[in-house]
């Protein structure tokens, strides 16, 4: 009866060791025998340690990665994402796994732009881009998106998406934004004249109102003629 099964044996050295011995059923000189066939198991656990040694410290770096994180197969199906990316979209793994990413980040009006970057990433580009991405609570985040092939052995299996939370930096630009256009409507509105000038006397800028003060239609018409306050706006240039 063939039969198959590991033993723990010792060497000569004491050392204990693992053998594989698998069984045959064989004639023998005209009569029934068994061939038995004794394999060390040493290298090969040796190897599978190392393998799950490095298996485990690739999902540690993944799962601890403050980075979100997921991997998708060659159609865009999610196969793997670590917990920020679950933080990030509030999606479970389980919920979207298999599932086609685009159908639960992409946002109305941006789908378009979502597929064809996965598209270019499927058929082996790297992308960078700053986009904007939907959360499950509806609300929109922006993140830098890097899309990479993910290849093993040569062969591209998948991608490789990481997306990193800027919404902070980007509200902070658009606030910087928006306080800049305020500024430069009130410059412009101001019944004051305001202006920035060099140390020399040349006008950096001019608000409308202190153009028509001086008598000129526009401030660029003002910046144009005027090249030296000193001489040409003041009665007593050494007052300046």
């Amino acid at each position: 009866v063939q039969f198959q099964g590991v033993w723990t044996h010792r060497r000569k050295n004491g050392e204990e060791f693992e053998v594989e011995i698998t069984t045959y059923p064989i004639a023998y000189e005209g009569r029934e025998a068994v061939l038995a066939v004794a394999q060390d198991l040493t290298a090969r656990r040796r190897s599978e340690e190392l393998g799950a040694a490095h298996d485990a410290y690739l999902n540690a770096l993944t799962e601890n990665n403050p980075t979100a994180l997921v991997v998708l197969d060659s159609k865009g199906r999610v196969q793997k994402c670590n917990p920020a990316f679950e933080r990030l979209f509030q999606y479970t793994q389980k919920e979207i796994a298999g599932k086609d990413l685009d159908l639960f980040i992409a946002p109305k009006g941006l789908e378009d732009e979502a597929k064809d970057l996965t598209k270019r990433v499927v058929a082996g580009s790297t992308v960078r881009i700053t986009a904007r991405r939907l959360r499950r609570d509806g609300a929109l985040v922006d993140v830098q998106l890097t899309g990479v092939p993910l290849i093993v052995h040569g062969r591209q299996i998948g991608t490789f998406g990481m997306y990193e939370d800027i919404t902070e930096r980007k509200n902070a630009e658009r606030a910087q934004r928006a306080a800049e256009q305020r500024l430069h409507t009130l410059f412009d509105h101001a019944i004051e004249g305001i202006f920035q000038t060099t140390p020399d006397g040349h006008y950096l800028n001019a608000n409308p109102a202190l153009a028509r003060m001086f008598g000129y239609e526009s401030s660029e018409e003002m910046k144009a003629a005027v090249t030296d306050i000193d001489a040409q706006l003041y009665v007593d240039p050494s007052r300046r």
